[in-house]
């Protein structure tokens, strides 16, 4: 079930929740009183939508003023204004200059504990291959990426250098999220070596998906969690389907 429709069954079960009974809220003195007269006729359940809100990077410091706005908004600051968001949300790019951009955290940036999808193909100049570098080399001993929620993207990034793992999906409630489009232990170029402790560590959430196109994966090396229990052959090529319900394309795991 997708968000749009999870969050409308939402305010329709609260709409029924009220209608049904009147008395026991009669006297409650907010505006969703007992009496359905109360709710105002023009009111707009659909404009509850706006809570759903875009915010663009513009820099690559990892400075914090705890405000991502048109002037300064560092990856860190939209992180933090998408988790105080209520709504699934969307992180872009629009940073000036020439690509590749390198952000590099000078500590753990925020957990991902809110529905957001973080994609990095929208800097102006990608053409196909990630051009938004997250580098960790400065970062100290922390994990890049790290995903604590539900139904989240990230896409189209080059993640290096963590001494922990590239993207961390954590926990039970991290569940029905992608990473997708990224090279997760390499080189911008795809082709050198500048791993991470792990590429995608997958700790107790089901659900998530690695792939489509993701890079840097390898078995050998620890670079991708969970056993092969089956695989599973679709028209787009062969799935793994690991432990927890995790699948990984075929083509993207090095043998």
């Amino acid at each position: 079930m997708n968000n749009r429709i999870r969050f409308y069954l939402s305010i329709l079960t609260i709409t029924i929740f009220f209608a049904l009974q009147p008395v026991a809220y009669a006297a409650s003195p907010y505006p969703f009183k007992g009496d359905w007269q109360a709710i105002p006729a023009d009111f707009d359940y659909f404009a509850l939508e706006s809570l759903t809100d875009t915010f663009v990077v513009n820099t690559t410091d990892d400075d914090d003023d705890e405000t991502c706005d048109e002037t300064h908004c560092s990856l860190r600051e939209a992180i933090n204004a998408a988790n105080a968001n209520p709504a699934p949300d969307t992180i872009e790019f629009n940073i000036l200059g020439d690509p590749p951009f390198t952000i590099q955290p000078r500590s753990a940036l925020p957990a991902i504990a809110d529905p957001v999808t973080i994609d990095a193909t929208t800097q102006p100049g990608f053409e196909g291959s990630p051009i938004i570098v997250l580098d960790g080399s400065d970062a100290g001993a922390v994990d890049g990426l790290v995903i604590t929620t539900q139904d989240s993207m990230i896409r189209g990034f080059v993640i290096n250098r963590f001494e922990g793992n590239g993207i961390l999906i954590d926990g039970v409630g991290a569940t029905g999220n992608s990473v997708q489009g990224n090279f997760i232990g390499t080189d911008v170029t795809g082709t050198i070596d500048l791993g991470n402790l792990r590429g995608v560590f997958i700790v107790g959430g089901a659900g998530n998906l690695i792939g489509e196109f993701v890079s840097g994966l390898s078995l050998a090396n620890q670079r991708t969690a969970g056993w092969v229990v089956s695989i599973s052959r679709t028209p787009d090529g062969p799935i793994l389907n690991l432990d927890n319900g995790h699948r990984v394309p075929f083509d993207n795991v090095d043998e």
